[in-house]
């Protein structure tokens, strides 16, 4: 009995031993490779400084078409968006006033042209004195005054656009009565799109005219373009404090429309630096900062300063050195002082 109790001992415990083995293997975890990661060794470079301002498309050449003369709209051959030339009648206004003073017009002056041309073949007989012809020739003149100026109120009614363009509001419609000045409908001229900003007074100066500068338009596929300054406001918006520049577009997308807003990278002055992508820079409370991978292939913190923004990225100021190699990819997964490893390197982004 006492034998058993021994065997029966011993058994359990090598049955201890082998499950406290097997938890001890389980807690063993296998110990993970450096992280991967692709850096770019950064170079020394000379980069435009751009700052970027929120644009409008504008139309430099507008037209607002009013009424000159008050009555009914008795013709309306437009819509918004038509395109319209200078020789069609657009708007045609009837105003019985004008219409009956034009035709008086026209009955004075056939009666002062019969008397004139009556009086004017007795003249040379004597029957007629030279003061008499003098007055009847002032009637005539006086009247034809009448009849020009009356044929031209007619004229007036019958609007035509100022210039080739396309209509961007209506504001009559046909059988409305109209006042003189009321607005009858605006145009733009389509082939003198130009780009407005609001630049604020602190950078204003940095401006001049012929400044270049590159527009975006996001509606249009993000295209780009170069435009010019063309001119720069002299007094500032008193609630804005900043100065209105319109921008002359060396080349005009397909499709670009009056109202488009577009991103506007302004060149202001040339910086030299180091450009890197802006999406490597983290932020913190007080600083910006980069990781770095040092000749032991440990990342380290690297504070920088940004100095300007270029086409290509951000200009560094300070903080880097010509050869340092900046995470690209992997910058996520890493932290101050662990080992990565290096799976590519890219001369440039």
């Amino acid at each position: 009995m006492k034998r058993l109790f021994l065997i029966s001992l011993v058994a359990l415990s090598v049955v201890c031993l082998s499950l406290c083995q097997l938890a001890r293997l389980k807690r063993v975890r296998v110990a993970p490779g450096p992280v991967k990661v692709t850096v770019m060794e950064v170079n020394s470079s000379t980069g435009v400084n751009k700052r970027s301002y929120v644009g409008t498309v504008e139309a430099s050449k507008t037209a607002l078409a009013s009424a000159v003369h008050g009555g009914v709209v008795q013709r309306m051959d437009i819509v918004q968006g038509q395109f319209v030339d200078t020789t069609a009648i657009l708007v045609e206004i009837s105003s019985s006033t004008l219409e009956n003073t034009y035709k008086a017009a026209s009955a004075a002056l056939r009666q002062a042209r019969d008397g004139y041309d009556r009086a004017s073949k007795v003249f040379a007989s004597g029957s007629i004195s030279e003061l008499k012809m003098v007055e009847l020739q002032s009637r005539l003149a006086q009247a034809e005054a009448s009849f020009s100026a009356a044929g031209a109120a007619l004229e007036e009614c019958r609007v035509k656009a100022p210039f080739a363009g396309r209509i961007s509001e209506v504001f009559v419609h046909c059988g409305e009565r109209v006042t003189p000045a009321a607005p009858l409908f605006s145009i733009v001229d389509e082939r003198s799109l130009e780009v407005v900003v609001a630049v604020p007074e602190g950078e204003v100066s940095d401006i001049c005219e012929r400044s270049g500068a590159s527009v975006v338009f996001p509606a249009l596929g993000n295209s780009q373009v170069r435009a010019k300054v063309k001119s720069k406001a002299l007094v500032s918006n008193t609630l804005s404090h900043s100065y209105k520049c319109s921008l002359r577009l060396l080349d005009t997308p397909s499709g670009l429309m009056s109202g488009m807003v577009c991103k506007v990278y302004m060149d202001s002055d040339v910086i030299k630096g180091i450009v890197i992508p802006s999406d490597v820079i983290k932020l913190s409370s007080d600083d910006r900062y980069v990781w770095i991978v040092d000749e032991d292939s440990r990342v380290v913190r690297r504070q920088v300063t940004v100095g300007g923004y270029s086409g290509r990225g951000v200009i560094i100021s300070e903080g880097l050195d010509e050869g340092d190699r900046i995470i690209l990819e992997g910058m996520d997964k890493v932290s101050e002082g662990i080992t990565v490893r290096i799976g590519g390197v890219k001369a440039e982004y």
